[in-house]
């Protein structure tokens, strides 16, 4: 074989490995490390119901890692992405990368907008994530599942339900204030919620779920003073069961999220 077609053939076998490591590279690069779920954002303007609500306490404080061996995290049992591929795209608008993930409504008006979401319209670059093995999050209407950042250390992709997930990054010197103080007399299972990030905000997912249980209690039947005399004590009579757990924190966390299982599917 002559020198230029060695030459020739040699770069064209090898250019598309090269340019895939610079797109994972660029891609990764972008997104890359630990974030924590802040918020869960839903179509103001949808006329449906989803099984996602606003603030979903499944997934509001929840962390997610992007790295090139893949994305893990305990936001749902469904994410198992390995051999993660990160593909940056075009920058485009917000509005515009909405309208491809969520499609149109059936009702005017037809093309939602960043701000039906509660989002500010802007120019994102979002990163295509393809999972060798798994998966992580839905394909949208017309594009791949994805994630972009809002802000240097603010990052949203698109979700179940029609949903986006906004994620903050999180910093070295995390700590998370579960819903109760951590100071003065404590049982072993406080201890031991004060002392783990991701236990102490399960714990913030079950206060904010039975509060919300609690609100929409007193504004829908205010008069119905037994039903939510029920719903606190059975609260109480659920914090008595999870102390049982001490310091076991597999316990613990299975105890909290059945919990906020529990609550969520009484929503009105």
């Amino acid at each position: 074989m002559s020198f230029i077609k060695s030459f020739l053939y040699g770069f064209f076998i090898a250019t598309p490995a090269i340019l895939y490591a610079n797109d994972l590279v660029s891609g990764v690069n972008e997104i890359s490390g630990q974030w924590r779920v802040i918020s869960v954002r839903l179509d103001t303007l949808a006329t449906t119901t989803a099984a996602t609500t606003e603030n979903d306490p499944h997934y509001v404080g929840r962390k997610v890692n992007f790295d090139n061996g893949g994305i893990h995290s305990n936001i749902d049992s469904t994410v198992t992405c390995s051999n993660a591929h990160y593909a940056e795209q075009r920058t485009l608008s917000l509005d515009k990368l909405i309208q491809q993930s969520s499609g149109k409504r059936y009702a005017e008006p037809h093309d939602p907008k960043a701000k039906d979401f509660g989002l500010s319209e802007k120019d994102v670059t979002p990163v295509l994530i393809d999972c060798g093995a798994g998966k992580f999050g839905p394909q949208g209407e017309t594009i791949s599942n994805w994630a972009a950042l809002l802000e240097s250390n603010l990052l949203i992709t698109n979700w179940y339900d029609n949903s986006y997930l906004i994620m903050q990054r999180i910093g070295t010197n995390e700590k998370i204030q579960p819903s109760f103080q951590c100071e003065g007399t404590l049982n072993q299972t406080e201890r031991t919620i004060c002392a783990d990030n991701e236990l102490a905000s399960w714990d913030n997912s079950v206060n904010q779920a039975y509060k919300i249980l609690v609100m929409q209690q007193q504004k829908i039947m205010p008069d119905d003073k037994a039903t939510l005399n029920k719903i606190k004590a059975t609260q109480m009579n659920w914090l008595k069961k999870r102390n049982q757990c001490k310091a076991d924190t597999d316990c613990i966390e299975k105890a909290m999220k059945d919990r906020v299982d529990t609550i969520t599917q009484q929503f009105m």
